[in-house]
């Protein structure tokens, strides 16, 4: 024990470490413009602050008619509506009118034989 042995150096890991991939450059949404060029002016100029925009080009609305003391507007009467047209293949009835039919209730329709019992040996 008089002679004392360093301890051995670390060994270095079996796989080497992994480097992040490189990161290929993001392709850019718009291309900048050339360097050294001004940007292109605006294709309609905004209008001054503090004016009306400016109307559009129609043609201003005559004046109205003032209304004479004595004249009235007519009434106004609801429209009277319109008969419904026969539908195709239903002839105009003729003569006298028969007597309604009754409505019978619900129809049954009765299918026999459709599902037999099945026959189960035992």
């Amino acid at each position: 024990m008089a002679d004392k042995v360093p301890p051995p150096p670390p060994k270095p890991p079996q796989r080497p470490r992994k480097t992040p991939p490189a990161k290929p450059p993001m392709p850019p949404g718009k291309a900048p413009p050339p360097p050294g060029k001004p940007p292109a002016p605006p294709t309609k100029a905004p209008p001054p602050p503090g004016k009306a925009p400016s109307p559009p080009s129609k043609p201003p609305a005559p004046p109205s008619k003032t209304k004479k003391e004595g004249e009235k507007t007519p009434p106004k009467r609801k429209p009277k509506p319109k008969a419904k047209p026969r539908p195709k293949g239903k002839p105009k009835p003729k003569g006298k009118p028969t007597k309604k039919k009754k409505k019978k209730g619900r129809r049954i329709n009765i299918k026999l034989n459709l599902r037999q019992k099945k026959i189960t040996d035992e």
